[in-house]
């Protein structure tokens, strides 16, 4: 994870992993194997390969109203 951003009044988590076509809603984990947010988006153009953004694990249980 490289930076946190907020756009729209939501949290994003700012990543350099590499993220392919059709791996948005994958897992972002850290080495501990801890999620830390699912992939939602990926910039694309020249100039930004690699910039990619997570929705953070926290957010979403709490979105959802789960408890773990």
């Amino acid at each position: 994870m490289s930076a946190v951003r907020k756009a729209n009044d939501n949290i994003y988590l700012q990543t350099d992993v590499s993220v392919n076509s059709g791996n948005s809603g994958g897992a972002l984990i850290n080495k501990s194997g801890t999620i830390l947010g699912i992939v939602s988006a990926k910039m694309i153009g020249i100039g930004t390969e690699g910039i990619d953004f997570a929705i953070s694990a926290q957010d979403i249980f709490e979105d959802l109203m789960l408890k773990y």
